[in-house]
């Protein structure tokens, strides 16, 4: 799971410098919606 963790972040981070500033931007806001979404139907 580190290594996982690991490359993942590595890959995020270049495919980050790659794309528009706004997207990158939605993306995390999207991701935190989904998760927040996920954990609160499980309660």
């Amino acid at each position: 799971m580190m290594v996982l963790a690991t490359a993942g972040g590595w890959v995020g981070a270049r495919l980050a410098k790659r794309l528009p500033v706004r997207w990158v931007r939605w993306l995390v806001i999207a991701t935190g919606l989904v998760m927040s979404a996920v954990f609160f139907r499980r309660i």
